[in-house]
């Protein structure tokens, strides 16, 4: 009789949670993943005689071993689904848009009072060299001119 056994590891995901990460400092989501090593005989999975659970951050992909004790009991108790995760993930992306339309606002509004605080006020003498548009070709000319730099047409000296 010939027995053809051997091991394989599996991953599976199991949900999400949500937890503060270390490394990019977000409070974000983690999917929570199960690694199990399977006795196999004849190709047919036994039993599983190791299994370890891991955490992943799903903004900047830190990934630990989540070990027996409290975070463990927090995974098991505060686990989500993929459904649930996804309203989750359609919030956050409501609320970041949100908080960008507003914060856009905010300094266009301030940039606006800042150059308004800034402005000084313009005297009349100072709107001496207007620029008109030449009556026969439409390009811009000073009132003071007396033929368009144009086309050459002469243009009335009594303009302003």
């Amino acid at each position: 009789m010939v027995f053809i056994f051997g091991a394989n590891e599996e991953y599976d995901k199991l949900g999400y949670v949500l937890l503060d990460c270390k490394r990019c400092g977000h409070n974000t989501l983690f999917s929570v993943h199960q690694s199990r090593a399977r006795l196999t005989v004849f190709f047919v999975p036994t039993f599983s005689f190791m299994q370890k659970h891991f955490l992943r951050c799903e903004t900047c992909g830190l990934a630990f071993e989540l070990k027996k004790g409290q975070l463990k009991d927090y995974v098991a108790t505060n686990i989500i689904n993929e459904h649930q995760a996804c309203i989750f993930m359609d919030a956050e992306r409501k609320k970041h848009k949100e908080n960008e339309r507003h914060h856009i606002i905010a300094e266009y509004e301030k940039f606006r009072q800042q150059k308004m605080a800034e402005a000084v006020p313009v005297e009349e003498t100072e709107y001496i060299d207007v620029f008109l548009a030449c009556p026969k070709c439409r390009g811009q000319i000073k009132s003071e001119m007396k033929f368009c730099p144009h086309c050459g047409k002469k243009l009335n000296n009594n303009r302003r």
